[in-house]
Order: C-alpha cells, then structure tokens, then sequence
C-alpha cells in the first residue's frame, strides 16, 4: 500500500492535463421588433469555460438599452382623456449563463444560448395624452396633447432568453475578433398592469475574445 500511493501520485503528476477558457467583450447596436424603435448601444462582458471539444459553458454580464414608440393615435375617433402614443426609454443589466457550442474542427463558428434575468438601471416612460384647453375665461377652447410621467409602471425585473451565432477572426496569440447576431426574446412585459407592452430585441455586435490554456501539471 505504501508503495502504490507514491506510484498513483507520480502518475497523476507527469500526465499533461489542461483545461480551456475564455473570456472577452463586446458592443453593439440592437433595436426591438415591435413600434417604432430607436437604435441603441449594448455592452456584454463573458466567460466560458471548456467542458469538451466543442462545448463551453460560462455565464455574461449585459447592459441593454430599449429605445421605442408605440403610437396609439386613432385620428378622429380620440376622445379627451385618450392616450395617442406611449414612449419608453429603459436600460437593463443582465445576468445569464451562457452555453456555446463551437462548430467544425477549428470552431470559428459557434451557436450561443443565454438566459436570466435583467434589473432595471435607468430610464423613462412617458405618455401622450389627448385632453382639452380651458381658456381663462372658463369653458373649452380646443384640445391638445398633454405629457404624463409614468416611470411608476415599468417592470423592474424582466426576463430574457438569448440564441445568437458568434464568428470568431484568429489574430495574433489567443486573441480572436467577434462578430455576434442575437435574437433576444423578452418573455416579460416591459410595464405593469395597463397598454401591453411587450417586444424583442435584435442585437449586432463586435468583440474581443481571449481564448487561453490553463495547464494544471505538465513535465
């Protein structure tokens, strides 16, 4: 018994073993797929952790922000008290677990799949009302839009789930150029009880990935 331990720690030790990761960031423009959108910036930091050839699981930190104008306008049908359009601006971080799997034999292509939740940073949301003019003297004088704050009715946690492809550029080492397409699919409504605002979110990106190896022993 004395001897067969050394023996198995000796093995242990003078067998190459090593293990990959990754990690890098990335920035881009998305916009949502319903009303009106406006393009916004979004930023992502990831780590991935190789757990086979081709499969990698890690988790992201993301910054998104949603942009968009749902016009409720009716023309002539409006009656006082109406809302013709509601404007949102809402910034979110998110918090997902990543899995990638790379594809052909030196994976510059890889499929991606996050998902998890987003706390909300920042923002604003705001209506435009269609109420009448009281002139000075008393009674209605005509009508026209009036502008109503209601941050109070915006989700503050939403969910979302992510499936991307990712291109990886080699350069010079272990660093690699990223190119990113993602789809992602909001399962929340973006407010509170009330109009039902609810879109997805098409994202682009470019990046920088550092793919590295952590040799554990090796002689």
């Amino acid at each position: 018994m004395k001897r067969i331990l050394p023996a198995v720690l000796f093995a242990l030790f003078v067998t190459p073993s090593f293990s990959q990761g990754m990690f890098g960031v990335q920035g881009g423009i998305g916009f949502t797929t319903g009303y009106k959108t406006y393009y916004t910036p979004s930023f992502e930091g990831c780590y991935l952790a190789k757990v086979s050839p081709h499969i990698y699981l890690g988790g992201a930190l993301a910054v998104q922000r949603y942009s968009f104008l749902d016009d409720l306008d009716e023309g002539n049908n409006l009656s006082y008290g109406d809302i013709i359009s509601i404007r949102q601006k809402s910034s979110y971080v998110f918090f997902k677990p990543k899995f990638d799997l790379g594809i052909g034999a030196r994976k510059h292509m890889h499929l991606t799949f996050s998902c998890g939740p987003g706390v909300f940073m920042s923002g604003n949301k705001t209506t435009q009302n269609y109420e009448p003019l009281v002139s000075p003297t008393g009674g209605y004088s005509g009508a026209d839009t009036v502008s109503n704050s209601i941050k109070y009715n915006m989700r503050t946690v939403v969910f979302q789930a992510t499936p991307g492809i990712w291109e990886r550029i080699p350069t010079h080492g272990y660093w690699n150029i990223t190119l990113s397409q993602e789809l992602n699919y909001i399962s929340s409504k973006l407010n509170y009880p009330g109009t039902n605002l609810k879109t997805n979110y098409i994202l682009f990106s470019v990046g920088i990935m550092h793919k590295y190896p952590h040799v554990v022993v090796e002689y």
